[in-house]
């Protein structure tokens, strides 16, 4: 708060003669400086000044200016974060798109599952790899091992187990079968992750995603390739 300008205080901020000439076209009387602060950064400065109206500023103006300065400072904060949280939505969505597409060229399926709520999301390839059409609209964790193969269900349930318990290994890696509305035997390879919410693991995992292939599939694939060299 400088309550009344001086020439001497003008000459101190003036960089050269210009600049002075400037500052004493505007007949300052009264000035107040106070930064932009949140969460202990310094975004900005606000400036305030007084000429023509002759007022000097007094330490309530002081004050008023402070308040003022800190629902500024939290303001634009708050659009930073937002903006830094709209890139990061966008670049994710980017990512996950990307993600999707090499899948789908390489025929992996992928899953993500909740163990909390049991529901469970699928790729399209992933659907399509146990025997379910695009047009179901709900394939949650009682569905999938509906189309496990009988005498690999209760191997597959301890695999999916010891990842998402909490004194389990967090990992998940698995040969099985399942079986299609039609008969169809198929021969998967799955490996997956189990996510906890702290180190200490006190509680099972919030999420299990992982990704599947036709075992059977990818013989085929190599086979013909070998066959075309």
């Amino acid at each position: 708060l400088i309550e009344s300008v001086t020439e001497g205080w003008l000459a101190r901020l003036t960089r050269h003669k210009e600049h002075a000439a400037y500052l004493n076209s505007l007949h300052l009387r009264s000035f107040i400086s106070v930064p932009l602060i949140s969460r202990g950064k310094v975004l900005g400065v606000l400036l305030f000044a007084t000429a023509e109206s002759g007022r000097d500023y007094v330490s309530d103006d002081l004050s008023f200016c402070e308040e003022l300065a800190r629902r500024a400072g939290a303001a634009l904060d708050n659009a930073r974060l937002h903006s830094d949280l709209r890139d990061s939505d966008r670049h994710y969505r980017e990512l996950e798109e990307r993600v999707r597409l090499a899948n789908e060229a390489s025929d992996i399926g992928s899953w993500d599952f909740n163990p909390a709520t049991r529901t469970l999301t699928w790729s399209a390839r992933c659907r399509t790899l146990f025997g379910f059409t695009q047009d179901d609209e709900v394939v949650d964790y009682d569905a999938f091992f509906s189309h496990v193969h009988p005498d690999d269900r209760l191997r597959t349930q301890e695999a999916v187990e010891e990842a998402i318990c909490p004194f389990g290994s967090g990992e998940y890696d698995n040969v099985f079968r399942s079986v299609h509305p039609d008969g169809t035997t198929i021969k998967h390879a799955a490996r997956g992750r189990a996510y906890f919410s702290d180190s200490e693991r006190s509680e099972r995992a919030y999420r299990f995603v992982g990704k599947v292939i036709d075992i059977a599939e990818r013989i085929r694939s190599h086979n013909i390739a070998m066959s075309i060299e």
